[in-house]
Protein backbone atom coordinates (compact mmCIF):
# COMPACT_ATOMS: atom_id res chain seq x y z
CA UNK A 1 0.00 0.00 0.00
CA UNK A 2 2.72 2.38 0.63
CA UNK A 3 4.15 1.88 -3.02
CA UNK A 4 0.71 2.23 -4.47
CA UNK A 5 1.55 -1.76 -6.25
CA UNK A 6 -1.53 -2.40 -8.16
CA UNK A 7 -2.63 -6.02 -9.67
CA UNK A 8 -0.84 -5.13 -12.62
CA UNK A 9 2.55 -4.79 -11.12
CA UNK A 10 4.99 -7.51 -10.85
CA UNK A 11 6.28 -8.90 -7.44
CA UNK A 12 9.23 -10.58 -7.83
CA UNK A 13 11.37 -12.90 -5.53
CA UNK A 14 14.84 -13.35 -5.94
CA UNK A 15 15.57 -15.92 -3.85
CA UNK A 16 15.67 -19.83 -1.77
CA UNK A 17 12.59 -21.40 -1.96
CA UNK A 18 11.52 -20.22 1.81
CA UNK A 19 11.11 -16.86 0.17
CA UNK A 20 9.64 -17.91 -2.92
CA UNK A 21 6.99 -19.54 -0.82
CA UNK A 22 6.19 -16.50 1.17
CA UNK A 23 6.43 -14.32 -1.75
CA UNK A 24 3.96 -16.10 -3.77
CA UNK A 25 1.49 -16.51 -0.79
CA UNK A 26 1.99 -12.44 -0.01
CA UNK A 27 1.28 -11.82 -3.70
CA UNK A 28 -2.04 -13.92 -3.54
CA UNK A 29 -3.36 -12.55 -1.32
CA UNK A 30 -2.86 -8.80 -2.01
CA UNK A 31 -5.43 -7.30 -3.46
CA UNK A 32 -7.10 -10.93 -4.45
CA UNK A 33 -3.77 -11.22 -6.72
CA UNK A 34 -0.78 -9.65 -8.34
CA UNK A 35 1.37 -10.70 -10.76
CA UNK A 36 4.53 -12.94 -9.80
CA UNK A 37 7.68 -13.55 -11.12
CA UNK A 38 10.73 -15.95 -9.47
CA UNK A 39 14.32 -15.94 -9.90
CA UNK A 40 15.48 -19.18 -7.91
CA UNK A 41 18.56 -18.94 -6.66
CA UNK A 42 18.93 -22.62 -5.33
CA UNK A 43 18.63 -26.01 -6.89
CA UNK A 44 15.70 -27.31 -4.45
CA UNK A 45 14.18 -23.89 -5.58
CA UNK A 46 14.70 -24.12 -9.41
CA UNK A 47 13.09 -27.73 -9.52
CA UNK A 48 10.75 -27.79 -6.67
CA UNK A 49 9.58 -24.59 -4.76
CA UNK A 50 9.37 -22.32 -8.02
CA UNK A 51 7.22 -24.95 -10.02
CA UNK A 52 3.46 -26.17 -9.62
CA UNK A 53 1.97 -22.87 -7.58
CA UNK A 54 2.38 -23.77 -4.35
CA UNK A 55 2.46 -21.14 -1.51
CA UNK A 56 3.06 -21.89 2.24
CA UNK A 57 4.41 -21.25 5.37
CA UNK A 58 4.77 -22.91 8.72
CA UNK A 59 2.34 -22.02 11.50
CA UNK A 60 2.35 -22.32 15.28
CA UNK A 61 5.47 -25.10 14.73
CA UNK A 62 3.80 -26.88 11.76
CA UNK A 63 5.41 -26.91 8.27
CA UNK A 64 3.52 -25.64 5.21
CA UNK A 65 0.11 -25.29 6.99
CA UNK A 66 -1.19 -22.34 5.81
CA UNK A 67 -1.31 -22.03 1.89
CA UNK A 68 -2.75 -21.89 -1.21
CA UNK A 69 -2.10 -22.29 -5.25
CA UNK A 70 -1.10 -19.64 -7.21
CA UNK A 71 1.35 -20.47 -9.96
CA UNK A 72 4.23 -17.28 -11.22
CA UNK A 73 3.52 -15.74 -14.44
CA UNK A 74 7.07 -15.88 -14.74
CA UNK A 75 10.03 -18.07 -13.94
CA UNK A 76 13.79 -17.19 -14.80
CA UNK A 77 16.24 -19.76 -13.71
CA UNK A 78 20.26 -18.62 -13.99
CA UNK A 79 22.51 -21.28 -13.53
CA UNK A 80 24.94 -18.41 -12.60
CA UNK A 81 23.39 -18.42 -9.00
CA UNK A 82 24.43 -22.27 -8.84
CA UNK A 83 28.44 -21.59 -8.64
CA UNK A 84 28.69 -20.12 -4.79
CA UNK A 85 26.06 -22.63 -3.53
CA UNK A 86 27.11 -24.70 -0.48
CA UNK A 87 27.19 -28.32 -1.20
CA UNK A 88 24.70 -28.80 1.55
CA UNK A 89 22.09 -26.85 -0.52
CA UNK A 90 23.28 -28.63 -3.54
CA UNK A 91 22.58 -31.87 -2.05
CA UNK A 92 19.49 -30.58 -0.94
CA UNK A 93 18.26 -30.08 -4.90
CA UNK A 94 20.24 -33.40 -5.78
CA UNK A 95 17.72 -35.23 -3.78
CA UNK A 96 14.61 -33.72 -4.87
CA UNK A 97 15.68 -34.71 -8.45
CA UNK A 98 16.52 -37.96 -7.45
CA UNK A 99 13.34 -38.09 -5.64
CA UNK A 100 11.16 -36.97 -9.31
CA UNK A 101 13.39 -39.34 -11.02
CA UNK A 102 11.69 -42.60 -8.89
CA UNK A 103 8.05 -41.48 -9.73
CA UNK A 104 7.62 -41.55 -13.64
CA UNK A 105 9.32 -43.21 -16.16
CA UNK A 106 10.26 -39.89 -17.71
CA UNK A 107 14.38 -40.61 -18.34
CA UNK A 108 15.56 -38.71 -15.58
CA UNK A 109 16.42 -41.91 -13.51
CA UNK A 110 18.92 -43.14 -16.39
CA UNK A 111 19.95 -39.54 -16.71
CA UNK A 112 21.25 -39.35 -12.98
CA UNK A 113 22.57 -42.70 -13.49
CA UNK A 114 24.69 -41.39 -16.48
CA UNK A 115 26.09 -38.22 -15.29
CA UNK A 116 24.24 -36.30 -17.51
CA UNK A 117 24.93 -32.76 -17.24
CA UNK A 118 23.45 -30.96 -14.79
CA UNK A 119 21.70 -28.36 -16.70
CA UNK A 120 20.15 -31.39 -18.24
CA UNK A 121 19.06 -32.83 -14.93
CA UNK A 122 17.03 -29.38 -14.10
CA UNK A 123 15.22 -29.15 -16.98
CA UNK A 124 14.14 -32.88 -17.45
CA UNK A 125 13.42 -32.50 -13.88
CA UNK A 126 11.06 -29.65 -14.10
CA UNK A 127 9.35 -31.03 -16.95
CA UNK A 128 8.56 -34.25 -15.62
CA UNK A 129 7.03 -32.02 -12.03
CA UNK A 130 5.07 -29.86 -14.38
CA UNK A 131 3.32 -32.97 -16.29
CA UNK A 132 2.52 -34.62 -12.53
CA UNK A 133 1.42 -30.62 -12.13
CA UNK A 134 -0.60 -30.20 -15.09
CA UNK A 135 -2.93 -33.40 -14.53
CA UNK A 136 -3.45 -32.48 -11.03
CA UNK A 137 -3.28 -28.67 -10.54
CA UNK A 138 -5.07 -28.65 -6.94
CA UNK A 139 -3.13 -31.57 -5.88
CA UNK A 140 -6.32 -33.70 -5.17
CA UNK A 141 -4.96 -36.98 -7.08
CA UNK A 142 -1.83 -37.63 -9.08
CA UNK A 143 -0.10 -34.87 -8.00
CA UNK A 144 0.43 -36.67 -4.22
CA UNK A 145 3.10 -38.27 -5.70
CA UNK A 146 5.34 -35.67 -5.20
CA UNK A 147 5.00 -36.08 -1.78
CA UNK A 148 7.12 -39.13 -1.57
CA UNK A 149 8.81 -38.98 1.60
CA UNK A 150 7.50 -35.48 2.77
CA UNK A 151 4.94 -36.80 5.59
CA UNK A 152 7.96 -38.83 7.27
CA UNK A 153 10.24 -35.39 6.08
CA UNK A 154 8.19 -32.96 7.72
CA UNK A 155 7.54 -35.00 10.86
CA UNK A 156 11.48 -35.04 11.19
CA UNK A 157 11.39 -31.25 10.81
CA UNK A 158 8.63 -30.40 13.22
CA UNK A 159 9.87 -32.96 15.93
CA UNK A 160 13.77 -31.48 15.39
CA UNK A 161 12.56 -27.55 14.95
CA UNK A 162 13.57 -27.38 11.59
CA UNK A 163 17.46 -28.12 12.60
CA UNK A 164 17.67 -30.69 9.67
CA UNK A 165 18.19 -29.49 5.45
CA UNK A 166 14.70 -30.31 4.43
CA UNK A 167 16.56 -32.13 1.01
CA UNK A 168 18.03 -34.58 3.79
CA UNK A 169 14.70 -34.78 5.89
CA UNK A 170 12.98 -35.81 2.52
CA UNK A 171 16.16 -38.66 1.45
CA UNK A 172 15.21 -40.06 4.61
CA UNK A 173 11.18 -39.79 4.52
CA UNK A 174 11.98 -41.62 1.18
CA UNK A 175 14.01 -44.55 2.65
CA UNK A 176 11.42 -44.48 5.28
CA UNK A 177 8.35 -44.98 2.60
CA UNK A 178 10.47 -47.42 0.57
CA UNK A 179 11.20 -49.54 3.59
CA UNK A 180 7.81 -49.42 4.60
CA UNK A 181 6.41 -50.71 1.37
CA UNK A 182 8.73 -53.84 1.46
CA UNK A 183 7.45 -54.00 5.25
CA UNK A 184 3.27 -54.06 3.65
CA UNK A 185 4.39 -56.60 0.70
CA UNK A 186 4.32 -53.98 -1.74
CA UNK A 187 7.69 -53.10 -3.01
CA UNK A 188 10.79 -55.82 -4.10
CA UNK A 189 13.49 -55.69 -2.05
CA UNK A 190 15.86 -56.04 -4.81
CA UNK A 191 13.62 -52.06 -6.11
CA UNK A 192 14.47 -51.17 -2.66
CA UNK A 193 18.37 -52.47 -2.35
CA UNK A 194 18.32 -49.92 -6.14
CA UNK A 195 16.96 -46.78 -4.23
CA UNK A 196 19.13 -47.13 -0.80
CA UNK A 197 22.15 -46.81 -3.29
CA UNK A 198 20.65 -43.24 -5.01
CA UNK A 199 20.49 -41.84 -1.38
CA UNK A 200 24.32 -43.68 0.11
CA UNK A 201 26.20 -40.74 -0.71
CA UNK A 202 24.14 -38.87 1.86
CA UNK A 203 24.39 -38.37 5.80
CA UNK A 204 20.77 -39.05 6.38
CA UNK A 205 19.30 -37.67 10.01
CA UNK A 206 18.45 -40.07 12.53
CA UNK A 207 14.45 -40.19 13.38
CA UNK A 208 13.56 -38.26 16.17
CA UNK A 209 12.85 -39.79 19.53
CA UNK A 210 9.27 -39.75 20.16
CA UNK A 211 6.84 -41.38 22.43
CA UNK A 212 3.56 -42.46 20.93
CA UNK A 213 1.56 -39.46 21.83
CA UNK A 214 4.04 -37.32 20.20
CA UNK A 215 4.15 -39.05 17.31
CA UNK A 216 0.91 -38.80 16.35
CA UNK A 217 0.24 -35.55 17.89
CA UNK A 218 2.91 -34.71 15.01
CA UNK A 219 1.50 -36.80 12.11
CA UNK A 220 -1.41 -35.89 12.46
CA UNK A 221 -0.89 -31.99 11.78
CA UNK A 222 0.43 -33.11 8.31
CA UNK A 223 -1.35 -30.88 5.66
CA UNK A 224 -1.85 -34.49 3.12
CA UNK A 225 -4.12 -36.08 5.83
CA UNK A 226 -7.35 -36.98 5.36
CA UNK A 227 -8.89 -39.00 7.58
CA UNK A 228 -6.21 -41.15 8.01
CA UNK A 229 -2.64 -40.30 7.68
CA UNK A 230 -2.19 -40.64 3.75
CA UNK A 231 1.41 -41.65 2.89
CA UNK A 232 2.97 -42.00 -0.46
CA UNK A 233 4.84 -45.42 -1.00
CA UNK A 234 5.78 -47.50 -4.10
CA UNK A 235 4.52 -50.80 -5.84
CA UNK A 236 8.10 -50.45 -7.60
CA UNK A 237 9.98 -47.83 -9.08
CA UNK A 238 8.24 -45.31 -11.48
CA UNK A 239 4.57 -46.93 -9.71
CA UNK A 240 3.82 -44.80 -6.33
CA UNK A 241 0.74 -45.17 -4.85
CA UNK A 242 -1.42 -43.50 -1.96
CA UNK A 243 -1.87 -45.37 1.29
CA UNK A 244 -4.24 -44.32 4.03
CA UNK A 245 -2.87 -45.71 6.84
CA UNK A 246 -5.18 -45.68 9.62
CA UNK A 247 -3.06 -48.24 12.51
CA UNK A 248 -0.30 -44.79 13.33
CA UNK A 249 0.76 -47.86 16.11
CA UNK A 250 2.09 -50.53 13.52
CA UNK A 251 3.81 -47.04 11.67
CA UNK A 252 5.26 -45.74 14.95
CA UNK A 253 6.72 -49.32 15.79
CA UNK A 254 7.47 -50.25 12.27
CA UNK A 255 9.78 -47.08 12.48
CA UNK A 256 11.40 -48.26 15.58
CA UNK A 257 11.20 -51.36 15.54
CA UNK A 258 9.49 -52.00 18.44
Amino acid sequence: LKHDVTREDMVVAIGGGILTDITALAASLFKRGCQLAFVPTTLLAMVDAAVGGKTAVNFTGYKNILGNFYPAHKIIIDLDFLDKLPESEFENGYIEIKKIALLADSGLLEMIKEKAPLQALIEKAILTKKEFCLQDPNDMGERRFLNLGHTFAHLIETATNFNFPHGLAVAKGIMLAAAYSVFLGKLSQDEFNQISLLFEPYQLPNFPLLNFTEFKKIIRKDKKKGKEVNLILLESIYKPFLFPEANLKRLYNFIYQK
